[in-house]
């Protein structure tokens, strides 16, 4: 049975419910496949174009990218044995890259309390009729700060919808949808992130954007020269970190957020359950992969041992 990649990825995808990142995962690899290899049906795929692939990947991304690239396009070789496609996958045997522990990446104080200083600042440019690469300033600050102090994930961030917040309890519901574990909870909102979200609020609402189903995270809601009111994405939000880490010249991102905060939670909460279930993970020990070891922490844990070990 001879088929190309792209007609398995559409077998594939409609046999198995994925949600629409995830599927846009598997295009992905199958055009970068045939950009790199060339278009081969499915059952002429060898070890050797696995090699060639692979030595093309590295030449421009990480082993982490192509790790990730091997990791969907190995499912998609099962998926094409079990469907009858082809007798044995390519894959078997073929071992991804080993990649090194590497230390968890969290955002330094001083880094944090630049890019709220550089949004500050880039609001008083605004004032005075300079067009700044942060506007609305308000609307980046409120998504910096949400992310800080809640930990939620980007997907998360920009699946919220207005109807998900709930001022009177104080919480976000966080849906299942947009959730990695598949699970539905609510991260409390901390009192000092409620006015950030309140400025949010009174906005859509004075140009007569509320709506119960819109999105509470969305910038073109706040830009007074977009007409088409787009959906917010993911890049865009990646667009900002990138700039504002240029900016400052520090690495910023959402998931460095995350695990800032996780090593905040751990080091000052003394039940580390707390931490689980402000993060939504599925458990303890993926709350403790989180997290970076303070090294005020460790000396201070050192300096107790050592008077015992004397």
């Amino acid at each position: 049975m001879s088929i190309n990649l792209s007609d398995l990825v559409q077998m594939y995808l409609e046999e198995k419910y994925l949600r629409p990142a995830t599927r846009d995962n598997y295009i992905l690899v199958a055009h970068l496949f045939s950009k790199d290899v060339g278009h081969i049906d499915v059952d002429k795929i060898a070890r050797k174009h696995l090699i060639a692939w692979r030595d093309a990947v590295l030449l421009r991304c990480k082993p982490i990218s192509w790790n990730t690239y091997y990791r969907h396009f190995s499912v998609l070789m099962g998926f094409a044995v079990r469907a009858g496609v082809i007798q044995e996958s390519p894959c078997e045997g073929f071992k991804s890259i080993r990649i090194g522990k590497r230390g968890k990446k969290t955002i330094p104080v001083h880094a944090r309390q630049r890019v709220l200083h550089r949004l500050d600042a880039e609001e008083e440019k605004s004032d005075e009729g300079d067009v700044s690469r942060f506007y609305p300033q308000y609307f980046w600050r409120a998504t910096v700060m949400t992310l800080s102090m809640t930990g939620m994930r980007l997907g998360q961030l920009v699946g919220i919808i207005w109807d998900d917040v709930d001022f009177e309890m104080m919480q976000i519901r966080l849906e299942s949808e947009t959730s990695k574990n598949h699970r539905e909870w609510y991260v409390p909102i901390p009192e000092q992130l409620k006015p950030s979200l309140l400025v949010l609020l009174w906005h859509v609402k004075s140009v007569g954007l509320f709506g119960y189903d819109r999105q509470v995270f969305n910038v073109h809601d706040h830009n007074s020269k977009n007409i088409l009111r787009k959906k917010m994405t993911r890049a865009a939000v990646k667009s900002f970190f990138r700039r504002i880490s240029a900016s400052i010249d520090a690495p910023i991102s959402s998931h460095r957020y995350r695990h800032t905060l996780a090593t905040v939670l751990v080091n000052n909460v003394s039940n580390i359950r707390i931490a689980q279930e402000i993060l939504g993970h599925s458990s303890i020990e993926v709350t403790a992969g989180y997290v970076e070891a303070d090294h005020a922490t460790m000396a201070m844990a050192l300096n107790k041992a050592s008077v015992i070990m004397v």
